[in-house]
C-alpha cells in the first residue's frame, strides 16, 4: 500500500489545491498504519488467522484504524486520479484561456 509521491510544484497546487492536502494526509495515514503494525506486530501477520491473534480492546481499535485508514486512502486515490483526469489539458487547445 506503500506509495511514494512527489513533492507538488506550485503550478499543480494552483490548478487542484486540494490535492496537496489530500497528498499529506495519505503519507500520514501510511505513517499511522505503520506506527499502529508496529505497537500491535500482530494485526500484520499474514500466518495468524484475525480470530487467533489479540482481541483486547486497544488491538481491536487498531485494527479498526487500519482498515478505515485503507478505506480513506483508496478514497483520496479516486479523487486525485479522478481531479487530474478533469484538469488534464486537452489535446485539442480547447481549454486555451483565450
Amino acid at each position: 500500500m506503500t506509495r511514494h509521491r512527489s513533492r507538488p510544484t506550485p503550478e499543480p497546487i494552483a490548478h487542484t489545491p486540494e490535492l496537496a492536502i489530500l497528498g499529506a494526509l495519505d503519507e500520514l495515514l501510511d505513517l499511522a498504519r505503520r506506527t499502529l503494525l508496529a505497537a500491535h506486530p500482530g494485526l500484520g501477520d499474514t500466518d495468524v488467522p484475525y480470530w487467533a491473534g489479540d482481541r483486547d480492546a486497544l488491538s481491536e481499535a487498531a485494527r479498526g484504524l487500519i482498515a478505515r485508514s485503507a478505506t480513506l486512502q483508496r478514497a483520496i486515490r479516486t479523487y486525485e486520479a479522478a481531479a487530474k483526469e478533469l484538469r488534464a489539458p486537452s489535446d485539442d487547445g480547447s481549454d486555451l484561456p483565450f
